[in-house]
């Protein structure tokens, strides 16, 4: 700076610091204030007003200023967005492509980068509060400083969704235009004001033959290049006028088209003009469809149908058609004959039912029409199926009384009719008369079936043989049985496979060949011997009868077969065995005559023997029993040491007496069952009662102390028995379970099962070994040694009981567990065994010679059937009786009381 402008510098100053002039100075910067700020408010104001939203950023992308619209906008206040960086706002913002846009793209960052203003910048928006964006186009601008920094960066942008929206739309249904304008399925075409082509989908190439290069039609003349000549100045004619006006649209036309190759294809087109925004005709658009196909199919429809008409009329066979109304479009006269319904009277009307039923229903055509096939099975349950030569056709058969004098079978068959796109148009149905075949087929039925029972079931073999086939065409069990082959195998054989190659040499017996079919089919019957294969390969001789079944259309043979192979070898054994019989019988006779001798021998000594047993042992027995009984009332209390000797020789003396009487009484049982000469005293009793005097005299007799009898008794009716057997069997069964029943319990109980009673003795004695059950009920078997057996017995017991129940129409079964004890059942039939019921149960009848007698006539029965020595015998059981009945009356009078204890270790050691 030079001098003179220093000086002048200083002298400003100077003049500046004066007071006058610093208060005009004052007061010049206070006006520029409040212009300023007036100037910030309108400034402020116009931001605020405008449409548009507007950010301020800081060169350090801090936001200055928003105004109103910017938070509309963007979703977020101004007070949330002043002071903060670009970098961490609540909201993000993507690209056009949906894309998140990294900071350095943010409009803010991008033009703080790039130091350069853009505009027209499209961003999309994720705004907390909505799940859309919301796309924004955005323009900037920069404030820079004196030094060419920026000062400031100014956004603004303007929402434009919705526009973003309506262009996508706009779009997608361009996309969707042009794709229906491709994938079309018939012509689309536009033609210009001169018939140009200005546009032709894929379809009407591929109609062409252009194989959709539809750029070689397009400005070609539509009217020169597609159209055959003779009618092409025709339809030219007629779009030119169309186009000017001077004729109405047409909005269904039909012409035909050359294609390519010169080809003629007939289109039906739809019509309609093309106007520009005024309204004024800019071209024609049109919509084809090819149905060169279809007229070819009308033709010849038209020409079917008149020959339809005139075979349906002249048809043999019943026929009537119905339309998709149901209504009748066609009677024939055969229909009118068989029905006696006119066609006059049928025509037009949904009378089809009326011929064949009584009450208006459907008819099968009816449910065709109606596509109701689900219910053809249900309507003519077991009277209809599908048919197997016409796709969508059913048949059925069924019997309508109506029809005819006296009813009539129909077979009808109902048929879809349809049109050339494969929809159902009508129905014809076709009704046949098969009452003389359903009458033929009964017939043939009930005569086959008779056959079949009887090949079925018939004990030989029989097949049928096919001449014509050379092979077997029905094989019945019993032949399939004797050759073991199944009937599948039989029907794919002939003879030969079967046949053995060597055969008997008899007359008829050659191979079976011609001239034995011959002889057959002539309606001579044939009877041979034939040697067949089995499925092992083993040979049957069998015996073949040979007869024609009267077929016209067919050459049956059906053979019989029996087979005679047991038969013959039969015929040979039974020679040799009748050679073999007559040199034993010679045999036998001498070894007859001899045994006869010694049976008569046997005899003698069996009549011995029962002699012995009933004079000279048994009547001596009873002496001494009486001479005892003498000797037990003697008093030995005089002879103390010597007295009780005596006493005990006594006892044991009684003892074995009693043991040697039943043995007697046993053998006696025995021989007279064996003799056939028991009689058994049948009366109604109560078998539980009878149990019951049983048991109380045992309890009388016996020392119980260590053994507990339960009775389990049911109430069970009254059984037909010999009462005093019934109490033989009890005392036998009860006495047996006490004498091996050392300690514990003896349970007896009763029930009725069925037509019988049931009673079972069990205890908790030793048991028996398992070995020894089967033998229990054998005579004179202990289940032990029973020489030294310390229970005693003569094994006699249980035979008896056994026996006694058997010939009473019972039965004895026993369980046990050896150690544990045994349970006896036995089982009587309530009514006797000789009744109708008893023998119904399938039981054998009395042996011959046991006599069941009502108790009157006892006696007189007994006196008829004993022997001289059997009714000694029976004297000599009286007299064991009275003594019995002797010691009893002694007990019951309160004497001898010795003699009750004796009788209790009597039955408690027999």
């Amino acid at each position: 700076m030079g001098r003179k402008n220093k000086d002048n510098f200083k002298s400003k100053q100077r003049s500046l610091l004066e007071p006058a002039a610093l208060l005009n100075i004052l007061e010049d910067l206070e006006e520029e204030k409040k212009n300023l700020k007036k100037s910030e408010e309108r400034y402020f104001t116009l931001i605020d007003r405008l449409d548009v939203g507007v950010v301020l950023h800081a060169p350090d992308t801090r936001i200055l200023l928003s105004n109103p619209k910017a938070s509309e906008i963007l979703g977020i206040g101004f007070e949330q967005m002043v002071g903060k960086k670009v970098v961490s706002p609540r909201w993000k913002f993507v690209r056009p492509d949906g894309e998140e846009m990294p900071i350095e793209e943010y409009p803010a960052s991008k033009v703080i980068r790039s130091k350069k203003p853009f505009s027209n910048y499209l961003v999309g928006v994720k705004r907390p509060d909505r799940k859309d964006l919301v796309w924004i186009n955005v323009n900037s601008s920069i404030v820079f400083d004196e030094k060419k920094k920026i000062k400031y960066v100014t956004i603004s942008f303007q929402d434009i969704t919705e526009k973003k929206k309506a262009e996508e739309e706009i779009i997608k249904e361009k996309e969707r235009a042009e794709n229906y304008f491709d994938l079309a399925g018939n012509i689309i075409l536009a033609l210009d004001l001169n018939g140009n082509i200005i546009k032709l989908n894929k379809k009407g190439c591929e109609v062409l033959g252009y194989k959709n290069l539809s750029c070689e039609l397009i400005g070609k003349n539509w009217f020169d290049l597609c159209l055959p000549k003779y009618n092409r100045k025709e339809i030219k004619g007629v779009f030119n006028k169309l186009i000017r006006g001077k004729i109405k649209l047409t909005e269904h036309y039909e012409n035909p088209i050359l294609t390519r190759k010169g080809e003629e294809r007939i289109i039906f087109w739809y019509n309609t003009l093309i106007n520009d925004k005024d309204g004024k005709v800019i071209g024609l658009l049109s919509s084809g469809d090819d149905i060169t196909e279809k007229k070819k199919v009308e033709n010849k429809l038209k020409e079917s149908e008149e020959k339809i008409k005139q075979i349906f009329g002249h048809s043999p066979i019943a026929k009537f058609v119905i339309d998709k109304n149901h209504k009748i479009i066609a009677w024939n006269e055969v229909v009118e004959k068989l029905t006696g319904f006119s066609s006059e009277k049928m025509l037009g009307t949904n009378n089809q039912w009326k011929p064949f039923y009584s009450k208006k229903r459907v008819v099968m055509a009816d449910l065709i029409v109606d596509k109701k096939l689900s219910k053809i099975p249900i309507l003519y349950k077991g009277k209809s199926k599908k048919s197997k030569l016409i796709k969508g056709a059913f048949e059925g058969t069924d019997f309508f009384p109506s029809v005819g004098k006296n009813g009539t079978w129909l077979h009808f068959t109902a048929t879809p009719l349809k049109n050339v796109d494969g929809e159902i148009i009508g129905a014809i149905e076709t009704i046949e008369d098969v009452t003389e075949r359903k009458n033929a087929e009964k017939l043939l039925v009930d005569s086959e079936e008779k056959f079949r029972i009887i090949v079925e079931n018939a004990p030989q073999g029989i097949f049928l043989f096919d001449v014509g086939l050379r092979k077997f065409v029905e094989a019945n069990p019993s032949i399939q049985k004797m050759l073991g082959y199944s009937r599948h195998e039989f029907l794919k054989m002939g003879w030969k496979e079967i046949s053995s190659k060597i055969q008997p040499k008899k007359k008829g017996a050659k191979v079976f060949g011609e001239n034995l079919e011959k002889m057959t089919l002539k309606g001579e019957s044939q009877t041979i011997e034939w040697i067949f294969l089995n499925s092992k390969g083993e040979e049957i001789l069998t015996e073949i009868h040979l007869v024609r079944l009267p077929q016209d259309y067919r050459k049956l043979i059906r053979a019989n077969i029996v087979d005679i192979h047991e038969k013959k070898k039969w015929e040979d054994e039974l020679k040799t065995l009748n050679q073999e019989l007559e040199n034993k019988v010679e045999e036998r006779t001498e070894e007859l005559q001899k045994a006869n001798k010694e049976l008569k021998e046997l005899d003698a000594v069996k009549t011995d023997f029962q002699n012995l047993i009933s004079h000279e042992l048994k009547t001596p027995l009873t002496a001494m029993s009486a001479h005892l009984e003498i000797l037990e009332d003697k008093d030995f209390s005089s002879l103390p040491e010597e007295g009780k000797k005596f006493k005990e020789s006594l006892d044991s003396i009684k003892r074995n007496n009693n043991q040697l009487k039943i043995l007697i009484n046993n053998l006696l049982e025995i021989t007279r069952i064996q003799a056939r000469t028991f009689v058994l005293d049948i009366e109604k009793v109560d078998a539980s009662e009878v149990a019951m005097e049983v048991i109380n005299d045992l309890e009388a007799l016996v020392d119980l102390d260590k053994i507990k009898i339960v009775k389990r008794f049911c109430k069970i009716p009254k059984i037909s028995v010999d009462k005093q057997r019934l109490i033989e069997i009890f005392s036998n069964l009860i006495t047996n379970s006490i004498k091996f029943t050392e300690k514990g319990e003896i349970t007896i109980t009763c029930k009725r099962k069925g037509k019988f009673v049931l009673f079972k003795i069990s205890d908790t004695g030793i048991g028996i070994k398992k070995d020894k059950i089967p033998h229990l009920f054998e005579k004179f078997y202990q289940a032990g040694n029973p020489l030294s057996n310390k229970y005693g017995g003569s094994g006699l017991g249980l035979s008896i009981t056994k026996q006694l129940l058997e010939l009473q129409g019972g039965e004895i079964k026993v369980k046990s567990t050896y150690g544990r004890g045994s349970t006896f059942t036995i089982k009587l039939p309530i009514k006797y065994r000789k009744s109708e019921e008893y023998v119904s149960l399938g039981k054998t009848p009395l042996c011959e010679g046991v006599l069941a007698v009502k108790r009157k006539d006892k006696e007189r029965k007994e006196r008829e059937i004993l022997t001289p020595f059997q009714k000694e015998s029976s004297i000599v059981e009286d007299l064991f009786s009275k003594v019995n009945k002797k010691n009893g009356s002694k007990s019951s009078k309160g004497g001898g009381n010795h003699v009750e204890k004796k009788v209790r270790k009597k039955v408690r050691n027999s």
